[in-house]
C-alpha cells in the first residue's frame, strides 16, 4: 500500500488523515475509557503498596496525593472527554488539553518549597505519560509536545530545589531518557496503528469492490433469466400450438412420437429457464433480508409440527436440547428447515421416523435433521449446487434449489452447511450451524 506521511507520521493527503482520525476516535473510543478505567484502578491499589515501605509519613502523604491529584484525576476527566462532542470533533486535541491541564497544574501545585524530596514526583509523571501516549492513544504530533512539556516541568521543579550537582544531573538525564523511550514507543505504536489502518481500508475497499461486482452480476443474472423467461414465453407459446395442430392433422404413431419428444424439450427448455429465474431469486431474496432476535428452539418445533400434522408415511421427532437465540431473518430461516425436512421426508424409508436435534455449543446453535433410508452417493457437496435435484418421486418436476438455499442462508449468517451418511449406513445427516447471538450485531 502506497501511502506518504510527513515527518509526525501524518498522512500528506488530508482527507486520508482526516479519516484516520475518525476512525481512531470511534473505533478507540471503548478502549480509551475501558483502559483509563483499568490504569486508575490500578494506580489507587499501587498507591497503597508503594508507600508501604517508607516510614516517613509525610513521604508517603505525598506519593498517595501526587498519584490520587495527578494520575487518577487525569484518567478521570478524559473518561468524562468521550462523552462529549469535543471528542467527537476532536479526539486528539482534547485527549492532549485534558492531560496537559490536570496533569500540570496539579503538579505545578504541589511543587512547594516544603517538600523536599522532588524526585518523588518522577513516578507519578511517567504514568501520566504512559496514561497519555498509551492508555489515551495520542499521536506522535501531540506525544512530543507533552513529553516536553513535562520533561520541562519536572526539571524547573528540581532545579528550584536544593540538590548536588550529580543528583541533580543524574536525575534529569533520567527524565530526558523516559521521555525519549517513551516518545520513541509512541513513534512505533503509531507507524503499526497506521499500516493497520491502510491494511483495514484496502480490504474494506477490496471488498466493497467485490460487492458490487457480485451485484452486478447478479443483477445482471437476473435480468437475463427474466428477459429469456419474456422473450421465450411468446416462441415456446407458438411451437407448442403449431405442435398441437400437427398432432391434429396427422395421426401416424410415428409422428405423435416425434411431437412428444418435441413437447418434452420444449418443456424442459422453459423449466431451465424457470429455475435460473427462481435461483436469481433465491440470491436476492437472502441479500434483502431483514434479520432479527429469534429463538431457533421455538422456530425449530413450530416447523417441525407443522411437517408431522402435513406428511404422511413418516413421522417426526424433535428433540430440543438447547434454546439458542440467533441474528437472522425469521422466513428464511423457516424455509431453511422446511427445506432440510421436505428433502428428509423425500429420502427417508415408509414408516421410519426423521428426528430433528437442536443443540448448542459456545457460540454456535447446531441442527441436524436425520432420515433413514439410501446413503448419499459421490461428492456431498455437490447436492448443495443449484439444479442438483436427487428426489426420488418419478414424474415430479424439483427445480434443485432447496439445498442451494440452505448453504446460501448458512453462509450469508456466517454459518455452514453440510450433509454426510450416518456412520452406522443407514440413511443421511443434514446439518446446519449458525452463530449464536444474544443482541443485534
Amino acid at each position: 500500500m502506497d501511502y506518504k506521511t510527513d515527518i509526525f507520521l501524518n498522512f500528506v493527503d488530508r482527507n486520508l488523515e482526516r479519516e484516520f482520525r475518525e476512525d481512531i476516535a470511534q473505533s478507540q473510543k471503548r478502549y480509551v475509557r475501558l483502559a483509563a478505567a483499568i490504569m486508575m484502578s490500578i494506580l489507587i491499589v499501587f498507591g497503597f503498596v508503594d508507600d508501604a515501605p517508607l516510614d516517613d509519613q509525610q513521604q508517603r502523604y505525598l506519593l498517595l496525593v501526587l498519584r490520587y491529584l495527578v494520575v487518577v484525576p487525569t484518567c478521570a476527566a478524559f473518561i468524562g472527554f468521550t462523552y462529549t462532542s469535543l471528542y467527537e470533533r476532536s479526539a486528539q486535541l482534547s485527549a492532549f488539553v485534558t492531560v496537559l491541564i490536570v496533569g500540570s497544574v496539579w503538579l505545578m501545585f504541589l511543587a512547594d518549597d516544603e517538600f523536599d524530596q522532588s524526585v518523588y514526583f518522577l513516578p507519578p509523571l511517567i504514568e501520566v505519560n504512559l496514561c497519555a501516549l498509551f492508555f489515551l492513544g495520542l499521536l506522535l504530533r501531540y506525544s512530543l509536545i507533552l513529553c516536553g512539556i513535562f520533561a520541562g516541568i519536572y526539571g524547573y521543579i528540581l532545579t528550584s530545589l536544593e540538590y548536588q550537582d550529580d543528583i541533580l544531573s543524574g536525575v534529569l538525564v533520567s527524565v530526558i531518557v523516559i521521555n525519549g523511550l517513551l516518545i520513541l514507543c509512541a513513534y512505533q505504536r503509531e507507524m503499526v496503528t497506521r499500516a493497520l489502518f491502510m491494511k483495514n481500508r484496502e480490504e474494506k475497499r477490496v471488498a466493497r469492490r467485490h460487492a458490487r461486482d457480485d451485484q452486478r452480476q447478479l443483477n445482471w443474472l437476473r435480468g437475463l433469466a427474466t428477459f429469456l423467461r419474456h422473450e421465450v414465453r411468446q416462441p415456446v407459446a407458438l411451437i407448442s400450438s403449431s405442435l398441437n395442430v400437427m398432432e391434429m392433422t396427422d395421426k401416424s404413431p410415428d409422428t405423435k412420437v416425434q411431437l412428444a419428444n418435441a413437447e418434452t424439450g420444449i418443456q424442459h427448455v422453459w423449466n431451465l429457464i424457470d429455475r435460473a429465474t427462481r435461483a436469481t431469486d433465491a440470491e436476492t431474496f437472502v441479500r434483502q433480508s431483514r434479520p432479527e432476535i429469534i429463538d431457533l428452539s421455538t422456530v425449530t418445533a413450530d416447523v417441525v409440527e407443522g411437517f408431522r400434522q402435513t406428511y404422511n408415511g413418516v413421522d417426526f421427532r424433535c428433540d430440543l436440547e438447547a434454546q439458542p437465540t440467533i441474528f437472522a431473518d425469521p422466513a428464511l430461516i423457516r424455509e431453511v428447515l422446511a427445506n432440510l425436512l421436505s428433502n428428509a421426508a423425500s429420502f427417508a424409508d415408509e414408516g421410519s421416523t426423521i428426528v430433528v436435534v437442536l443443540c448448542q455449543t459456545v457460540d454456535l446453535a447446531n441442527l441436524s435433521v436425520v432420515n433413514r433410508g439410501p446413503l448419499i452417493v459421490g461428492d456431498p457437496e455437490v447436492y448443495f449446487g443449484p439444479f442438483r435435484s436427487t428426489r426420488l418421486e418419478d414424474g415430479v418436476d424439483h427445480q434443485g434449489l432447496g439445498l442451494y438455499l440452505v448453504r446460501l442462508v448458512a453462509e450469508h449468517y456466517g454459518g455452514t452447511a453440510k450433509l454426510t451418511n450416518l456412520s452406522d449406513g443407514g440413511g443421511v445427516e443434514a446439518f446446519i450451524s449458525l452463530p449464536v447471538a444474544s443482541t443485534g450485531p
